[in-house]
């Protein structure tokens, strides 16, 4: 039956037993009593004893083998108390009359617990518990425990000495904020908190012995002797024989378990020790009688008036000295006035006590304390600029008045950037980024602008304090070196910034620029018109589909076009970076055809694609735009030097693959071109690589990325296709990833990533096939995993790399660990797949892998409802297998790899779109981009790329413009293994810039060594019976 724990605090003035917490519970059910006096409702002890171990506290049956008695004074009636208010259940009330309830004195059993043991009950205690309620006075005290660790936590502890000189830490309350809570919760001190029937100490003094008791006990034990600079009696380098008072209060402050009782052969005289005490407590008068005071130290802060010539030697700043009633802060007595005239008489000792209590604080104080009868301080500026900055809030936050002035909460300088747009070109009709653009800027501080001159002058004075037209303000020095270094470079140019930077801050609005927050950005004339068309305020004017364009654009592909066309007019390098399939060759051929009506070719066009795409490009061409003329250049045949010059100059289109494009970089560069596109722009995404660094030096007057997948891993994918369209906009690699990339991908930093967007977003275009706004006849794509267990070969081969590669992994570090971890990865997934894989043998392929068992039931089905699929896998030799399984049961089945020659490619992908092969198997890499297989209606993903964008860009091979019908989407993952795992830590992982999930599998190779093995081990349900 639920009891009510009660606690009472016993000071060592009223028990022998010293201070302790006093725990007794009540019970609804009466028992038998030995005395009429006894309290029938109280629990025996021991019973107690089994209540508190319920709750989860185990102390010494000493405790509660001697039951401690008290005499408490309870509510009631003549018979018996009453039940407290949070009783769960009354006794039944009786029909007879009975007397009023009075306060009576009952014996109840209690424990008493030492501070010690009271503060960590206290701070344990359950918020609710179905054995046990906890009384109103138990949570009362838990309350004022946990305000004594506040007070342990500020310093409000000071060393102390009892009548009998023992040493003691004292509650020394000078924190404003828990003086609050002290009165508060003095004054909500129950009446069962102090039942005792004799007479007590007031709420707060009794509270204030608690909090004492339990404080004095956590420092004494906290506190390590021998870190005070100015004595250890532990440290003598000869033990005297007599203890010296000294010592002796000393050690009850910082007792030593390592030393008894006998430390000193003879222990300090006790009148020794009493007046060693008194000294003690006629030193410490002062503070006690200043903190016991209703009135505390305040200190107002007065500016000088305002000046004509600003002088910062001059201490004219005065700090006066005040005194405030605590509960009437508005309520001030100058100090002068409290020395001559005090309104009561105890002021100017607390005046002076608070003084000396300062100056611990404001060390400058202490040159006043010498004074008789001190008013205040003169300080100069930075004096006073140190006393706002450093010591206001810390004299507050210790109790004292500091009364600053109002300006200080608003003293920031701000800048005010207006930039407007200035022509210095070569008249060539483009704006490229390193175009000049006139830019103005004026300083304010707070809401009061600065010609430069005025600030020119404030900056001289190398104060961090200055006087802003009849105001003071505060100049931060990092800022001040800013400001003058944009003065500097604005003299220097000219008064010009290169378009690129203007741009940044047209588009990103009030930022921060230089090292000076941007209040306000105003742009005019083009620089505003173009800002406005490319965050949207303003359309971009659209263009009609060419003549001579053989085909219909679609509405989204028109306005794709007259963006192409907009970007390139205003020099800006774009990325469409449309879903796959939704025609982005098109758009691009429409406006090269556009080109050639207007006579505006001039120069080739250098398209740059994945060899695989090569030969796509030409066939798009031919049928879209068949007067452009073309010349791929790939394979062994092709022109070199001024051979391909030639063939250039004789072509509106020069097609060729990042592959040679390092390689054939000498002449290629050689040639200006009109515009450069880059297809699968996502090729480029590490900057260090020749084939971006190749692409970023090629010359021409207009620049085009294409790709599905801006961001595949990290945001540094985005910089290196924006630093190709429009070099240094993001700023340097190291830079961006600084500024951009860490904030975002570590801290998802909301504001950074708003910025980022509002720079980057004018430049991409992205429309995805699933917005019915952009295209409303695409059928639906199905996407589900399909999960396999493992054959018991499977299973004893996997467990067998788990338990070599964790032993190798555990014995290695740096690059060889992380070689290793990736190895295990690749030999795991290839057990997955299937044992032959791993092994690399000519045996049997039949029923010996769960995946390929249950590929081939999902493919009898597929293939009975006439489905055309595709099969995806990123290993060729694994490719290899299923084409020789699938070739022997289902028939024929069509491989691609990135081996497959040209000629073989294209004739195979004819013959799948055709009504030829059903099954067509293909390499993640190979067929993963730039093809068009939109007969199959069906996609596997036989084993996981673990990067959902690149998954997802070979879904798109059939998940295009020209399907008619819903395509099914499997992925397929071995249940138990590492592949269930790191799909569940992908999905948590998918959320940053649509498709990051960390680059490729590396990031894999930083989990520690026991993350791994809960990664890799295998789960007990992953072998198929």
């Amino acid at each position: 039956m639920p009891v009510i724990l009660h606690a009472l605090w016993l000071p060592h003035t009223v028990t022998s037993s010293g201070d302790s917490l006093a725990l007794w519970a009540e019970s609804s059910a009466p028992r038998r009593v030995r005395y009429p006096y006894d309290n029938s409702y109280s629990q025996h002890s021991l019973s107690l004893y089994n209540t508190l171990a319920g709750l989860g506290f185990y102390y010494s049956r000493n405790y509660f083998g001697q039951p401690h008695y008290l005499r408490l004074a309870l509510p009631s009636n003549d018979r018996r108390p009453l039940p407290s208010a949070t009783a769960p259940d009354k006794p039944a009330a009786r029909k007879r009359k009975r007397a009023e309830p009075a306060l009576r004195a009952w014996r109840v059993e209690a424990a008493l617990l030492t501070p010690a043991h009271a503060l960590s009950l206290l701070l344990r205690l359950p918020s609710e518990t179905s054995s046990a309620t906890i009384g109103p006075s138990l949570r009362f005290w838990e309350q004022a425990a946990r305000l004594t660790c506040a007070a342990i936590l500020r310093g409000q502890f000071v060393p102390y000495a009892d009548d009998d000189g023992r040493g003691v830490w004292q509650l020394a309350l000078a924190d404003a904020e828990l003086q609050t809570d002290f009165a508060r919760l003095a004054e909500a001190m129950p009446p069962s908190a102090r039942a005792l029937a004799q007479p007590l100490p007031s709420s707060r003094d009794l509270l204030a012995q608690f909090i004492g008791a339990l404080g004095s006990q956590f420092l004494s034990q906290v506190y390590a002797p021998g870190r005070s600079p100015f004595y250890d009696p532990y440290k003598y380098q000869r033990r005297p024989t007599e203890q010296r008072p000294a010592d002796q209060w000393w050690i009850d402050l910082f007792p030593r378990k390592d030393y008894g009782a006998n430390f000193f052969s003879k222990k300090a005289n006790a009148e020794a020790m009493k007046a060693l005490g008194e000294t003690v407590r006629a030193w410490s008068l002062p503070s006690r009688k200043y903190l016991a005071s209703r009135h505390r130290v305040a200190f107002r802060l007065e500016p000088p008036p305002t000046v004509e010539a600003f002088d910062p030697s001059l201490a004219d700043w005065r700090l006066s000295f005040h005194l405030q009633p605590k509960d009437q802060p508005e309520t001030l007595w100058a100090a002068s006035e409290v020395w001559e005239n005090p309104p009561q008489p105890d002021m100017p000792d607390v005046l002076r006590a608070g003084l000396a209590q300062a100056a611990s604080l404001y060390p400058p104080l202490t040159g006043a304390n010498d004074d008789d009868y001190p008013t205040g301080l003169w300080l100069n500026v930075e004096q006073a600029f140190e006393f706002l900055e450093k010591h206001s809030a810390e004299l507050n936050g210790r109790g004292f008045g500091v009364l600053i002035p109002t300006w200080w909460k608003n003293r920031a300088a701000k800048l005010i950037t207006r930039v407007s747009l200035g022509r210095w070109g070569d008249g060539s009709g483009l704006f490229g980024m390193d175009s000049l653009v006139n830019f103005d800027w004026q300083l304010a501080i707070g809401d009061k602008a600065l010609a430069l001159e005025e600030f020119m002058q404030l900056a001289q004075s190398k104060t961090s304090l200055v006087q802003v037209k009849g105001e003071w303000m505060q100049l931060d020095p990092d800022q001040v070196q800013a400001a003058l270094k944009l003065a500097q470079r604005h003299q220097k140019s000219g008064g010009k910034i290169s378009l690129r930077e203007a741009l940044g801050l047209a588009l990103t609005g009030p930022a921060e620029w230089e090292g000076l927050e941007v209040e306000d950005v105003r742009v005019d004339g083009w620089l505003d018109e173009a800002a406005r068309r490319l965050t949207g305020r303003h359309p971009i004017e659209s263009i009609p589909q060419p003549a001579e364009f053989n085909g219909e654009l679609r509405h989204y592909q028109v306005n794709g076009l007259s963006w192409l066309n907009f970007m390139r007019q205003w020099g800006f390098g774009a990325c469409l970076a449309d879903d796959m399939g939704l025609g982005k060759t098109v758009e691009v051929l429409a406006l090269l055809q556009k080109d050639l009506n207007e006579d505006k070719f001039g120069k080739p066009v250098l398209i740059v694609c994945p060899t695989t795409v090569v030969n796509n490009w030409v066939r798009e061409a031919a049928h879209f735009a068949p007067q452009l003329k073309c010349y791929a250049h790939h394979g062994p045949a092709r022109y070199k030097a001024d051979d391909f010059a030639k063939a250039a100059a004789e072509h509106h289109l020069v097609i060729t693959s990042y592959a040679l494009l390092p390689r054939d970089f000498e002449f290629i560069n050689a040639l200006e071109w009109s515009g450069v596109v880059l297809d699968e722009a996502h090729n480029i995404k590490n900057p260090g690589t020749k084939m971006a660094q190749s692409a970023r030096q090629l010359t021409a007057r207009y620049r085009f990325a294409l790709t599905g997948t801006p961001v595949e891993n990290r945001l540094q994918d985005l910089w290196s296709i924006l630093q190709f369209l429009n070099p240094g906009f993001l700023g340097s690699n190291e830079s961006f990833e600084r500024d951009f990339a860490r904030p975002v991908e570590r801290d998802r930093d909301p504001r950074v990533m708003t910025r980022l967007r509002a720079l980057t977003g004018p430049f991409i275009l992205r429309r995805l096939k699933t917005d019915k706004t952009i295209i409303q006849d695409l059928p639906p794509k199905n996407e589900m995993k399909e999960y396999c267990g493992l054959t018991k070969e499977q299973g004893a081969l996997y467990r067998a790399v788990v338990q070599e590669s964790l032993r190798q992994i555990a014995a290695a570090d740096g690059i060889q660990r992380r070689g290793i971890i990736l190895a295990t990865l690749t030999k795991l997934k290839q057990v997955c797949n299937h044992p032959r894989h791993l092994l690399g043998d000519q045996s049997a392929l039949k029923h010996r892998s769960g995946k390929l068992n249950r590929l081939s039931e999902m493919l009898e089905q597929a293939l009975a409802e006439d489905d055309r699929v595709l099969i995806f896998t990123q290993y060729a030799e694994m490719g290899e297998l299923l084409r020789e399984h699938l070739s022997e049961t289902f028939g024929e089945t069509l491989y691609l790899y990135g081996g497959t020659p040209a000629q073989k490619r294209a004739e195979m992908i004819d013959r799948f779109q055709s009504d030829g092969a059903r099954l067509f198997v293909l390499s993640l890499k190979a067929g993963g981009a730039g093809i068009n297989l939109t007969r199959a209606n069906r996609v596997f993903h036989y084993d996981r790329w673990w990067n959902p964008a690149v998954e997802n860009q070979a879904t798109d091979r059939a998940f295009r413009i020209g399907q008619t019908q819903a395509v099914q989407v499997h992925k397929l993952i071995c249940r138990g293994t590492l592949e269930e795992r790191v799909d569940e830590l992908i999905e948590r992982k998918v959320a940053l810039a649509e498709q990051i999930v960390g680059t490729g599998e590396s990031w894999l190779t930083e989990l520690t060594t026991d993350e791994l093995r809960d990664l890799l081990l295998l789960r007990q349900d992953a072998i198929d019976d």
